[in-house]
């Protein structure tokens, strides 16, 4: 079975396979959760690849980033 991550276009993400997508993503601090399981969520870490990014969405918009974001609790 495939790993999927969460990958990061403007403010929103999908996920992917891990071994598809470019190596040099970045890991942001920021997690999202999406049908009850939470991925870091990884960007770009060169123009190259936000256009990688970019063809890996095609004409799909994903899912809003701040929708599905995992926020810390305050205790």
């Amino acid at each position: 079975m495939n790993e999927k991550i969460a990958v990061k276009s403007g403010y929103y993400f999908l996920l992917f396979d891990k071994n598809k997508v470019p190596e040099t993503l970045q890991k942001s601090n920021i997690q999202v959760e999406l049908g009850e399981k939470v991925y870091d969520l990884y960007t770009g870490t060169s123009l190259e690849d936000e256009r990688k990014i970019d063809d890996m969405f095609g004409d799909r918009m994903g899912y809003s980033i701040s929708e599905h974001e995992v926020l810390e609790k305050e205790f």
